[in-house]
Protein backbone atom coordinates (compact mmCIF):
# COMPACT_ATOMS: atom_id res chain seq x y z
CA UNK A 1 0.00 0.00 0.00
CA UNK A 2 2.88 2.22 1.26
CA UNK A 3 4.67 1.98 -2.77
CA UNK A 4 1.35 2.43 -4.52
CA UNK A 5 0.47 5.37 -2.37
CA UNK A 6 4.15 6.44 -3.02
CA UNK A 7 3.96 5.80 -7.00
CA UNK A 8 0.39 7.29 -7.10
CA UNK A 9 1.94 10.96 -5.51
CA UNK A 10 4.86 10.73 -7.65
CA UNK A 11 3.04 10.45 -10.43
CA UNK A 12 0.50 12.91 -9.49
CA UNK A 13 3.60 15.52 -8.73
CA UNK A 14 5.07 14.51 -12.30
CA UNK A 15 2.02 15.26 -13.42
CA UNK A 16 1.35 18.48 -11.70
CA UNK A 17 4.98 19.76 -12.42
CA UNK A 18 4.39 18.80 -16.19
CA UNK A 19 1.31 20.73 -16.60
CA UNK A 20 2.83 23.90 -14.96
CA UNK A 21 5.80 23.52 -17.14
CA UNK A 22 3.77 23.04 -20.15
CA UNK A 23 1.84 26.45 -19.00
CA UNK A 24 5.03 28.35 -18.12
CA UNK A 25 6.59 27.49 -22.00
CA UNK A 26 3.93 28.76 -23.72
CA UNK A 27 3.61 31.83 -21.11
CA UNK A 28 7.23 32.26 -22.39
CA UNK A 29 6.85 31.95 -26.16
CA UNK A 30 3.79 33.95 -25.90
CA UNK A 31 6.02 36.89 -23.76
CA UNK A 32 9.16 36.30 -26.77
CA UNK A 33 6.46 37.17 -29.37
CA UNK A 34 4.93 40.03 -27.86
CA UNK A 35 8.85 41.22 -27.30
CA UNK A 36 9.19 40.37 -30.86
CA UNK A 37 6.09 42.38 -32.27
CA UNK A 38 7.23 45.15 -29.25
CA UNK A 39 10.56 45.47 -30.92
CA UNK A 40 9.29 45.06 -34.53
CA UNK A 41 7.02 48.50 -33.22
CA UNK A 42 9.72 49.82 -32.11
CA UNK A 43 11.85 49.83 -35.03
CA UNK A 44 8.77 50.99 -37.17
CA UNK A 45 8.34 54.17 -34.64
CA UNK A 46 11.64 54.92 -35.26
CA UNK A 47 11.88 54.62 -38.64
CA UNK A 48 8.70 56.76 -38.86
CA UNK A 49 10.72 59.18 -36.39
CA UNK A 50 13.43 59.82 -38.74
CA UNK A 51 11.59 60.00 -41.61
CA UNK A 52 9.33 62.61 -40.12
CA UNK A 53 12.47 64.33 -38.34
CA UNK A 54 13.64 64.86 -42.37
CA UNK A 55 10.35 65.56 -43.85
CA UNK A 56 10.51 68.45 -40.73
CA UNK A 57 13.47 69.31 -41.31
CA UNK A 58 12.78 69.62 -45.55
CA UNK A 59 9.86 71.90 -44.28
CA UNK A 60 11.76 74.23 -42.06
CA UNK A 61 13.90 74.90 -45.15
CA UNK A 62 11.05 75.18 -47.77
CA UNK A 63 9.60 77.68 -45.19
CA UNK A 64 13.01 79.25 -44.64
CA UNK A 65 13.51 79.58 -48.45
CA UNK A 66 10.14 80.80 -49.40
CA UNK A 67 10.39 83.55 -46.88
CA UNK A 68 13.85 84.50 -48.10
CA UNK A 69 12.27 84.28 -51.34
CA UNK A 70 9.96 86.90 -50.93
CA UNK A 71 12.17 89.28 -49.31
CA UNK A 72 14.52 88.69 -52.10
CA UNK A 73 11.41 89.84 -54.71
CA UNK A 74 10.55 92.69 -52.52
CA UNK A 75 13.60 94.06 -52.85
CA UNK A 76 14.38 93.27 -56.25
CA UNK A 77 11.02 94.61 -57.82
CA UNK A 78 12.13 97.83 -56.64
CA UNK A 79 15.12 98.29 -56.77
CA UNK A 80 15.34 98.29 -61.11
CA UNK A 81 11.65 99.95 -61.20
CA UNK A 82 12.93 102.68 -58.92
CA UNK A 83 16.07 102.75 -61.08
CA UNK A 84 14.11 103.15 -64.77
CA UNK A 85 11.35 105.34 -63.20
CA UNK A 86 14.49 107.78 -62.18
CA UNK A 87 15.80 108.28 -65.77
CA UNK A 88 12.06 108.37 -66.77
CA UNK A 89 11.83 111.59 -64.59
CA UNK A 90 15.27 113.10 -65.93
CA UNK A 91 13.84 112.44 -69.21
CA UNK A 92 10.61 114.01 -68.73
CA UNK A 93 11.89 116.92 -66.96
CA UNK A 94 14.53 117.36 -70.10
CA UNK A 95 16.97 117.18 -67.38
CA UNK A 96 18.85 114.42 -69.15
CA UNK A 97 21.36 114.99 -72.28
CA UNK A 98 20.21 112.75 -75.20
CA UNK A 99 23.74 111.61 -75.18
CA UNK A 100 23.89 110.56 -71.90
CA UNK A 101 20.34 109.08 -72.06
CA UNK A 102 21.95 106.91 -74.65
CA UNK A 103 24.60 105.63 -72.34
CA UNK A 104 21.63 104.57 -69.96
CA UNK A 105 19.53 103.02 -72.45
CA UNK A 106 21.20 99.60 -72.00
CA UNK A 107 21.16 99.31 -68.21
CA UNK A 108 17.69 100.33 -68.13
CA UNK A 109 17.13 97.63 -70.74
CA UNK A 110 18.66 95.41 -68.93
CA UNK A 111 16.78 96.59 -65.58
CA UNK A 112 13.33 96.51 -67.18
CA UNK A 113 14.25 92.74 -68.73
CA UNK A 114 15.33 91.58 -65.31
CA UNK A 115 12.19 92.79 -63.71
CA UNK A 116 9.64 91.12 -66.63
CA UNK A 117 11.75 87.85 -66.48
CA UNK A 118 10.82 88.42 -62.81
CA UNK A 119 7.17 89.38 -62.80
CA UNK A 120 6.54 86.32 -65.47
CA UNK A 121 8.32 83.84 -62.95
CA UNK A 122 6.66 85.00 -60.08
CA UNK A 123 3.42 84.91 -61.96
CA UNK A 124 3.89 81.26 -62.87
CA UNK A 125 5.09 80.44 -60.09
CA UNK A 126 2.10 81.22 -58.21
CA UNK A 127 -0.35 79.62 -60.81
CA UNK A 128 1.41 76.27 -59.82
CA UNK A 129 1.25 76.29 -56.35
CA UNK A 130 -2.17 76.62 -57.06
CA UNK A 131 -2.65 74.06 -59.46
CA UNK A 132 -3.93 77.11 -62.06
CA UNK A 133 -1.83 76.77 -64.48
CA UNK A 134 -3.03 74.90 -68.10
CA UNK A 135 -0.51 72.76 -70.16
CA UNK A 136 -1.13 74.00 -74.15
CA UNK A 137 0.33 71.61 -76.13
CA UNK A 138 0.82 72.09 -79.71
CA UNK A 139 3.07 71.56 -82.38
CA UNK A 140 6.22 73.38 -82.67
CA UNK A 141 9.24 73.38 -85.21
CA UNK A 142 12.07 73.20 -82.95
CA UNK A 143 15.70 74.85 -84.24
CA UNK A 144 13.68 77.91 -85.92
CA UNK A 145 12.02 78.17 -82.18
CA UNK A 146 15.64 77.82 -80.73
CA UNK A 147 16.92 80.31 -83.08
CA UNK A 148 14.58 82.44 -82.35
CA UNK A 149 14.98 82.53 -78.42
CA UNK A 150 18.28 82.60 -78.58
CA UNK A 151 18.47 85.82 -80.98
CA UNK A 152 16.01 87.34 -78.32
CA UNK A 153 18.21 86.57 -75.41
CA UNK A 154 22.06 87.71 -76.97
CA UNK A 155 21.66 91.14 -76.08
CA UNK A 156 21.07 90.11 -71.97
CA UNK A 157 24.80 88.53 -72.79
CA UNK A 158 26.61 91.57 -74.37
CA UNK A 159 27.46 93.17 -71.46
CA UNK A 160 29.82 90.51 -70.73
CA UNK A 161 30.73 89.95 -74.33
CA UNK A 162 29.14 86.57 -74.12
CA UNK A 163 29.22 84.51 -77.54
CA UNK A 164 26.11 81.88 -78.08
CA UNK A 165 26.61 78.69 -80.02
CA UNK A 166 24.37 76.21 -81.27
CA UNK A 167 25.02 72.78 -81.91
CA UNK A 168 21.50 72.00 -83.49
CA UNK A 169 22.13 69.73 -86.24
CA UNK A 170 20.29 66.49 -83.87
CA UNK A 171 16.83 68.28 -84.48
CA UNK A 172 16.89 69.48 -88.03
CA UNK A 173 13.60 68.99 -89.78
CA UNK A 174 12.39 68.23 -85.94
CA UNK A 175 8.90 69.18 -84.06
CA UNK A 176 7.96 68.61 -80.61
CA UNK A 177 4.70 68.87 -79.03
CA UNK A 178 4.73 71.05 -76.29
CA UNK A 179 3.85 74.02 -74.37
CA UNK A 180 4.84 76.71 -76.14
CA UNK A 181 4.97 79.59 -73.38
CA UNK A 182 6.61 76.77 -71.08
CA UNK A 183 9.80 76.25 -73.12
CA UNK A 184 10.38 79.76 -73.54
CA UNK A 185 10.45 80.17 -69.93
CA UNK A 186 12.35 77.25 -69.71
CA UNK A 187 14.43 78.39 -72.07
CA UNK A 188 15.00 81.65 -71.05
CA UNK A 189 15.60 80.75 -67.37
CA UNK A 190 18.59 78.65 -68.02
CA UNK A 191 20.25 80.65 -70.65
CA UNK A 192 19.75 84.06 -68.21
CA UNK A 193 21.68 81.57 -65.43
CA UNK A 194 23.71 80.42 -67.71
CA UNK A 195 24.95 84.26 -68.47
CA UNK A 196 25.16 85.31 -64.69
CA UNK A 197 27.37 82.27 -63.96
CA UNK A 198 29.80 83.06 -67.00
CA UNK A 199 33.01 84.87 -66.93
CA UNK A 200 33.41 87.65 -69.05
CA UNK A 201 34.00 86.89 -72.73
CA UNK A 202 33.57 83.31 -72.27
CA UNK A 203 31.08 81.15 -74.90
CA UNK A 204 27.63 79.28 -73.97
CA UNK A 205 26.73 76.30 -76.01
CA UNK A 206 23.10 75.31 -76.71
CA UNK A 207 22.84 72.06 -78.34
CA UNK A 208 20.27 69.54 -79.36
CA UNK A 209 20.95 65.81 -78.93
CA UNK A 210 18.15 62.57 -79.82
CA UNK A 211 18.60 59.25 -78.35
CA UNK A 212 16.48 56.64 -78.48
CA UNK A 213 14.88 57.65 -75.19
CA UNK A 214 14.11 61.03 -75.37
CA UNK A 215 15.68 64.87 -76.76
CA UNK A 216 17.65 67.04 -74.51
CA UNK A 217 18.08 70.73 -75.22
CA UNK A 218 21.36 71.30 -73.03
CA UNK A 219 22.94 74.47 -72.18
CA UNK A 220 26.61 74.27 -71.36
CA UNK A 221 28.58 76.90 -69.80
CA UNK A 222 32.23 76.75 -68.53
CA UNK A 223 31.21 79.19 -65.64
CA UNK A 224 31.55 78.97 -62.13
CA UNK A 225 29.28 75.54 -61.26
CA UNK A 226 27.50 74.51 -58.79
CA UNK A 227 28.25 72.97 -55.27
CA UNK A 228 27.07 69.59 -54.17
CA UNK A 229 25.20 71.34 -51.62
CA UNK A 230 22.87 73.67 -53.52
CA UNK A 231 22.61 70.65 -56.43
CA UNK A 232 21.30 68.60 -53.58
CA UNK A 233 18.89 71.76 -52.63
CA UNK A 234 17.98 72.06 -56.57
CA UNK A 235 17.17 68.19 -56.56
CA UNK A 236 15.22 68.70 -53.65
CA UNK A 237 13.34 71.79 -55.15
CA UNK A 238 14.70 74.22 -52.02
CA UNK A 239 14.88 77.61 -53.79
CA UNK A 240 18.32 79.43 -53.20
CA UNK A 241 20.10 82.62 -54.50
CA UNK A 242 23.73 83.20 -55.59
CA UNK A 243 25.40 86.09 -56.88
CA UNK A 244 27.06 86.17 -60.67
CA UNK A 245 30.28 86.61 -61.39
CA UNK A 246 29.31 90.30 -61.94
CA UNK A 247 27.50 89.99 -58.54
CA UNK A 248 24.58 89.72 -60.46
CA UNK A 249 21.61 89.06 -57.95
CA UNK A 250 18.50 86.85 -58.25
CA UNK A 251 15.69 85.32 -56.93
CA UNK A 252 16.61 81.55 -57.05
CA UNK A 253 13.13 80.77 -57.97
CA UNK A 254 13.98 80.04 -61.88
CA UNK A 255 15.28 76.50 -62.10
CA UNK A 256 12.13 75.60 -59.51
CA UNK A 257 9.40 76.58 -61.60
CA UNK A 258 10.96 75.37 -64.67
CA UNK A 259 11.00 71.69 -63.17
CA UNK A 260 7.49 72.92 -61.72
CA UNK A 261 6.42 73.45 -65.11
CA UNK A 262 8.20 70.92 -67.33
CA UNK A 263 6.41 68.23 -65.36
CA UNK A 264 3.38 69.11 -66.86
CA UNK A 265 4.75 67.95 -70.36
CA UNK A 266 5.77 65.08 -69.33
CA UNK A 267 9.30 66.54 -69.25
CA UNK A 268 12.27 66.69 -66.49
CA UNK A 269 15.10 69.41 -65.46
CA UNK A 270 18.45 67.51 -65.61
CA UNK A 271 21.81 69.36 -63.94
CA UNK A 272 25.36 68.55 -63.94
CA UNK A 273 28.03 70.73 -62.62
CA UNK A 274 31.32 70.70 -61.47
CA UNK A 275 32.53 73.79 -59.09
CA UNK A 276 34.53 75.76 -60.93
CA UNK A 277 34.97 74.06 -64.40
CA UNK A 278 30.98 74.85 -65.27
CA UNK A 279 27.37 73.53 -65.38
CA UNK A 280 25.19 71.68 -68.11
CA UNK A 281 21.35 72.05 -67.72
CA UNK A 282 19.18 70.24 -69.67
CA UNK A 283 15.40 69.84 -70.58
CA UNK A 284 15.02 66.14 -71.21
CA UNK A 285 11.88 65.30 -73.31
CA UNK A 286 10.46 61.87 -74.50
CA UNK A 287 10.82 60.61 -78.15
CA UNK A 288 7.56 60.03 -78.24
CA UNK A 289 6.66 64.01 -78.14
CA UNK A 290 8.72 64.51 -81.54
CA UNK A 291 7.59 64.58 -84.81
Amino acid sequence: DLAITYLTLSYGAFFVVSVLKKSYDLKQRKIALKDAEILKQNNVLEQNSLELSKQNELLQKMNASQNRLFSIIAHDLRSPLTSSKAIVELVYQKNMPIEQLQEVVPEMYRNLNYTLSLVDNLLFWAKSQFGDTFTQLEKIELNPYLENQISDLEIIATNKSILFQTGLDATRDVSIQFDRQILEITLRNIISNAVKFSPNSSSILIQTIISPENLKISVIDSGIGISPENLDNIAKGIVFSSKGTNYEKGTGLGLNLCQTLLKRCNSSLSVESIEKQGTTVSIVIPTEMLY
